[in-house]
């Protein structure tokens, strides 16, 4: 929302340039044959667009503009209202036109008392630019007009669309097996307390503990939320088409739903409590470690960034060394569109070191599950909602 460049463009518009060649056409006639009435018409015609010209020489001190978006990072198909505010004493006139560029093409909203405002609605994940906004003002025949830049561009992220996920059970409240391996040991002095963590059940708070140390805690007894989860997600566009359900092909449409996908399970694993480990199988997606008290804007950020690519990054398996060294299993969460020969012993290495092991195939990698073994897989339908739809704007 910087403050732009001073650039102002004046310019006649086509009735100030249709005057302007009759004028001149008149003046023409009249030093031909010596007509005085031709001559004045011709004077004034002449005039006139130029007089208009002049007229707007006081648009040079236009205030600009300040872009208020509701926020830098929102989610496909959320619409936004995006208001172009005065920094300056002087508002906006209802002779003003607002236009602001956008990732749908240039966008026009009428002026109003606090400013222009319009809405706008991007369904694709990406990270995109608003700007620059332009004002162009008019004298009052519509023969010249002036235009100027008066905001400046504005970067924003667009995260995929979250969906509701189904998560297996990370901690265990028992003594079974799977919670040695998943929930840290349990403290013998039931009288105990801890402060609490991300992840703890609400029903574990102990209440006079907590009044009267001033801050929430919980039963010493009652186990730790799983710290660490790792979650994979597939970059890299598979070979061939994927036919949607509107019966287009559309080649980045099961990619787009597996990235929807993995961003809605680290969400709902962050709002758990647990430490992701995101790993990409492309160059678009960096290896990136997303802890639960930084909320999950940052996990959303590099979703949005992420890019689709058709080569595979060579190192995306090295990345999972941590995982294979780890002294205990940790739950890991495969998002595949393609399963190769390579990512099937990529998987299978792993799965000692996964527990639990949960594979989600969308795409072409839906009828691969038999080069998963040992994994728990669930088959994701093409054709989510949004990856086919297309970008449109509403001004408002």
């Amino acid at each position: 929302m910087g403050r732009p460049a001073a650039r102002r463009r004046f310019a006649l518009t086509v009735r100030g340039w249709v005057l302007l060649a009759c004028g001149l056409v008149l003046l023409g006639v009249a030093w031909r044959f010596s007509r005085g009435d031709a001559l004045l018409v011709g004077a004034l015609l002449t005039c006139a667009p130029i007089c208009s010209l002049v007229t707007l020489l006081p648009e040079r001190r236009r205030p600009p503009l300040a872009r208020q978006v509701p926020s830098r990072l929102v989610h496909a198909g959320q619409t936004m209202t995006i208001a172009l505010v005065p920094l300056g004493a002087r508002p906006l006139r209802r002779g003003d036109q607002v236009t602001d560029r956008t990732p749908l093409g240039p966008v026009a909203a009428s002026p109003g008392a606090a400013g222009a405002t319009y809405r706008i609605t991007l369904t694709r994940r990406g990270s995109y630019r608003l700007g620059p906004a332009q004002v162009c003002h008019w004298d009052p025949f519509r023969l010249a007009r002036v235009r100027h830049v008066a905001a400046g561009a504005t970067d924003v992220a667009v995260a995929p669309a979250l969906r509701p996920v189904a998560l297996p059970r990370l901690t265990s409240e028992d003594d079974g097996p799977q919670s040695g391996r998943l929930t840290a040991e349990r403290v013998p002095d039931p009288a105990s307390v801890r402060p609490y963590q991300p992840g703890d059940a609400r029903r574990l708070v102990h209440w006079r503990a907590s009044l009267r140390r001033r801050r929430l805690m919980v039963r010493g007894d009652a186990p730790r939320g799983t710290s660490d989860v790792w979650l994979v997600a597939d970059t890299v566009l598979p070979g061939g088409t994927w036919r949607g359900s509107a019966g287009r092909s559309d080649p980045v449409g099961p990619l787009e739903d597996g990235l929807a996908l993995a961003a809605s399970l680290g969400v709902a694993l962050l709002r758990r409590g647990h430490r992701v480990h995101l790993v990409g199988t492309g160059p678009g997606l960096d290896r990136a470690v997303f802890e639960p008290s930084d909320g999950t804007e940052p996990l959303l950020e590099a979703f949005a960034r992420a890019v689709v690519t058709t080569a595979e990054a060579p190192g995306w398996a090295a990345a999972l060394e941590p995982l294979r060294r780890a002294a205990t299993p940790k739950p890991v969460f495969l998002v595949l569109a393609r399963v190769t020969e390579a990512r099937a012993g990529v998987a299978a290495g792993l799965r000692r070191a996964a527990d639990p092991a949960v594979a989600h195939l969308v795409g072409q990698a839906a009828d691969a599950e038999a080069n998963l073994p040992g994994w728990s897989v669930v088959r994701e339908a093409p054709g989510r909602e949004g990856s086919q739809v297309r970008p449109e704007a509403v001004a408002a």
